[in-house]
């Protein structure tokens, strides 16, 4: 009995032993499976991380990518446009710095490709226009006879006295130009007849002095007379005679077409083109002081317009349609005379050589006339010999006898 008990329990104990390893072997593989799961979700967690720093490094390549190919297409425009700003010559201020002189001269050649210089004035016109007839009209400087008419249109002047102090004006105007009124119109005088002469101009005047008349008719002067055509003039209703004789280009043509004259001939000139601004004086005055108070001129120099405005006894000068008179040169020319009778009236020398001041640009120099012939043209030379190149406009030649006080500052 005791042994069988002994071997039941021992048979209970190999059991019990058999069931515990048992256990143990399922509690290891419970342990190992937990082990497991654990391991998974570590895992799992592990390559969610390592996915989420991927997909945000990948992000972050993206922008730094986005932006560089962002960089790199600016810079591909800028160097696009900076080529082409580059290759445009009109644009190239360096380009320019080589090429302005070149092409100013090209386009100057091209706009006065169909121009040429004008023979009165240098100006430049349509061709065929550089030779039209010239009309010299002698014109009233009295007083009472200002403000003139037309006078700031005209292309040469010439001023020189007349008897009794007082002085007188030729104007010459290039026919074409449809100058609706000029005057008033007064005599004729001998050294007027010669200046008329070697322009080949028609000369426009109201009756003259003896000499004057014998002039133009032993010289041959084309001339309009008013006493013996005066269809051609008209007379002022409002100021007095002899201060009231106009005419006009319209009126001086008409009577060269009447007579059928052919077209003048004259000897131009030399004309250059204006310095440039930085190469003319700031301002300068030049002054002519002539026996009467009444003919104290004043010119003074404006440098950018390049001009001489006239004053005259002090007073801005203006014509009568109120247009200032201007002029591009000055000539200070100094002649002889001598009185020829108990007129006062004057003869004046305008053949052979003499003093002159030319002025242009606000600068004065010394310089001479010179003439050899009735009918060759007048001309000026520097005190040097060089003939002188005048700027291209209207002259004006203020003629002084010896003792008529004159100066330029």
């Amino acid at each position: 009995m005791g042994r069988v008990i002994a071997q039941e329990k021992t048979m209970v104990n190999k059991d019990n032993a058999n069931i515990s390893k048992k256990d143990e072997k399922a509690l290891s593989l419970d342990l190992s499976k937990v082990e497991f799961e654990k391991s998974g979700k570590v895992a799992e967690l592990v390559k969610k991380d390592i996915d989420e720093e991927m997909n945000s490094r990948k992000k972050k390549a993206k922008i730094f990518l986005g932006i560089n190919l962002a960089l790199f297409l600016l810079s591909v425009i800028l160097l696009a446009g900076l080529y082409y700003f580059i290759n445009r010559p009109h644009d190239n201020p360096l380009l320019k710095l080589k090429t302005t002189d070149k092409e100013t001269s090209l386009n100057v050649a091209e706009a006065n490709k169909n121009l040429v210089e004008r023979k009165i004035d240098g100006v430049m016109v349509p061709i065929g226009e550089d030779n039209n007839f010239l009309l010299a009209v002698m014109i009233d400087n009295h007083a009472d006879a200002r403000p003139h008419a037309g006078i700031a249109k005209a292309n040469l002047v010439f001023e020189a006295e007349v008897e009794g102090g007082m002085t007188r004006i030729m104007g010459v105007f290039s026919s074409g130009e449809n100058i609706k009124e000029i005057g008033p119109v007064r005599s004729a005088r001998p050294y007027f007849v010669d200046w008329a002469r070697e322009l080949s101009a028609l000369y426009a005047h109201v009756g003259g002095s003896p000499d004057a008349l014998v002039k133009i008719q032993r010289d041959k002067v084309l001339d309009i007379n008013e006493f013996f055509n005066g269809k051609y003039f008209w007379r002022d209703t409002v100021k007095k005679a002899p201060h009231n004789v106009y005419t006009s280009s319209e009126n001086l043509e008409k009577y060269l077409s009447d007579k059928s004259a052919d077209r003048n001939r004259i000897i131009p000139w030399l004309f250059k083109d204006d310095a440039k601004e930085s190469e003319r004086a700031t301002s300068s005055v030049v002054r002519v002081t002539y026996k009467l108070a009444q003919d104290k001129i004043e010119w003074k120099y404006e440098r950018t317009s390049n001009y001489y405005l006239r004053y005259v006894d002090g007073a801005e000068y203006r014509d009568k349609s109120g247009e200032a008179v201007l002029a591009k040169n000055l000539v200070i020319m100094e002649a002889s005379a001598m009185e020829l009778d108990d007129k006062l009236r004057l003869e004046m020398d305008t053949i052979g050589t003499g003093k002159a001041q030319i002025c242009m640009e606000g600068k004065c120099a010394l310089g001479s006339w010179g003439k050899n012939s009735p009918a060759e043209r007048t001309r000026f030379f520097y005190d040097n010999g060089q003939e002188v190149g005048f700027d291209r406009g209207m002259t004006w030649i203020q003629v002084v006898r010896p003792g008529i006080v004159y100066s330029s500052e």
